[in-house]
């Protein structure tokens, strides 16, 4: 590329030489950016919604929160990465509901992310597995936590008029929709419900996912998807060097006639779906996150 050199603006040999960092003002403004994003990414999916907190409000409280999460180790492997962290943050914010549940929740990490929302009064979980969990979250919210399924709770005491919903635990989507619908949930937003490259790229895909949900008339009885992931594991050989093993995995799903009449009733119950905009441009992630995570915005009916 040398021969290019004399319009590269890179500095190639910087000192000190560091990771990352981005000046203060810098991010602030890139931060306001992302605000205004989601702003109007909600004005365009949720008629008459209207903007319930200033900008500079919600962004310190992002940045609160995500200090937070940064010292208790919850964006490592198995939270969300920092991109995603904002996009809940902000969502949160500005749709302010009293009710946040989550299905899926393994170290609590989204549940930082959404801590700080004003009108928040209560926060549930579920999760079949609570070892994982680490969260510090405000003493002031009536916290949740169940080991039982999304589906067995009755949410009798709670005002799901003002609610969001989080799904993140990488199953049936189909089946989600219908209980979030019938328990009263309108707002709901999916983690890991993706199309064709999306599902594949996995071992636990939210089959059906919202794509094949939303497309379900292209889709014939035994149409069937075949594919495999790279199951990676490491031994230490004489504590002197790490080998990495791969064993692949593979996995079918076939669409019979009753996953296509789960899809059908599904989509019924759906008012919209909406691909939420991908905040990468804004914010630094230090997770490597190679796979698809797009997530999903769905309004019911």
């Amino acid at each position: 590329m040398k021969v290019f050199s004399k319009h590269d603006l890179v500095n190639r040999d910087p000192n000190p030489k560091i990771k990352f960092k981005i000046n203060f003002n810098f991010q602030e403004k890139l931060l306001l950016l992302s605000y205004e994003k989601i702003s109007l990414f909600l004005k365009s999916v949720l008629p008459g919604f209207k903007i319930s907190i200033e900008q500079y409000e919600c962004i310190h409280n992002f940045l609160s929160s995500l200090e937070s999460a940064k010292k208790q180790n919850l964006l490592s492997y198995g939270g969300i990465p920092e991109k995603n962290f904002l996009t809940l943050s902000l969502i949160s914010q500005l749709l302010n509901p009293k009710v946040y549940v989550e299905s899926g929740f393994y170290k609590g990490c989204s549940m930082l992310a959404v801590s700080k929302t004003k009108n928040l009064k209560c926060i549930i979980g579920f999760d079949p597995n609570h070892s994982n969990f680490r969260a510090i979250l405000p003493t002031d919210l009536d916290v949740r936590l169940f080991k039982n399924d999304f589906s067995e709770y009755t949410f009798e005491d709670q005002d799901l008029s003002s609610s969001l919903l989080y799904f993140d635990d990488h199953i049936n989507s189909a089946q989600r929709i219908i209980e979030a619908s019938e328990k009263g949930f309108k707002n709901l937003i999916f983690d890991d419900s993706l199309g064709l490259m999306g599902t594949v790229q996995r071992v636990y895909p939210s089959l059906p996912s919202l794509f094949f949900i939303d497309n379900i008339n292209n889709v014939s009885e035994n149409d069937i998807i075949h594919w495999s992931v790279d199951k990676k594991r490491t031994f230490n050989f004489l504590d002197i060097i790490d080998v990495n093993l791969k064993q692949k995995q593979y996995f079918s799903f076939k669409f019979d006639r009753p996953t296509i009449e789960l899809c059908l009733e599904a989509k019924n119950r759906i008012s919209s779906i909406h691909k939420i905009p991908d905040l990468n441009d804004f914010i630094f992630s230090d997770i490597n996150m190679p796979n698809d995570i797009t997530q999903h915005f769905v309004v019911l009916k």
